[in-house]
């Protein structure tokens, strides 16, 4: 009978100056991520000021956590907007820009070079963040709304865009072959 032979165990390798390097980036990077979070727990445990906070509280009360769990209705409302969002805003934001994608990827579409034009030129000038908050609230009137957070996210130029390249890769041959079987541009679409 033949010994087994097994392959020697692997040892440490010493670290270069190089790996060790990207070990202490990466542990920084790592403690950029995880300290507000601790920080934020922390605070939260604290009683003594929300303004001079350290990682230990210095006085450990619930008195946070009572205040939040006292009017339960606060945090349930708060899950149903962000559920309304969520749910409501996606599939509508996703709708209309899949329609406008659809749309300016046919080549037959007359508008479909100057819609590509207008969208590409909005990529290259944002409004701001001033004139943006002034349309949403003095002009569209959607201060304290559902729609406040919905309207504004129905078009975003790079998902559209994003979109219109996967509808050019359908091969031609299917749309045809849809179109020889009698369905129309929304049925193509859909």
């Amino acid at each position: 009978m033949q010994k087994a032979t097994y392959p020697p165990l692997r040892t440490h390798k010493k670290l270069t100056k190089g790996q060790l390097g990207l070990h202490i980036f990466f542990i920084l990077l790592s403690l950029c991520y995880v300290l507000p979070l601790i920080l934020l727990i922390s605070i939260s445990f604290d009683g003594s000021s929300v303004t001079n906070f350290s990682l230990i509280p210095k006085v450990f009360t619930l008195n946070a956590y009572k205040m939040v769990f006292a009017t339960p209705g606060r945090i349930l409302n708060g899950y149903k907007v962000t559920a309304f969002y969520s749910i409501f805003g996606t599939l509508s934001s996703l709708a209309v820009m899949m329609m406008f994608a659809y749309s300016i990827s046919r080549p037959n579409f007359v508008l479909r070079n100057p819609l590509t034009f207008i969208l590409f030129f909005t990529t290259l000038f944002s409004g701001g963040l001033v004139s943006t908050y002034l349309l949403n609230t003095k002009y569209l009137h959607l201060r304290n709304t559902y729609w406040a957070l919905i309207l504004p996210n129905l078009g975003n130029v790079w998902h559209v865009f994003l979109m219109r390249t996967y509808f050019q890769d359908i091969p031609e041959s299917i749309l045809e072959s849809a179109t020889i079987d009698g369905a129309n541009e929304w049925q193509k679409y859909l």
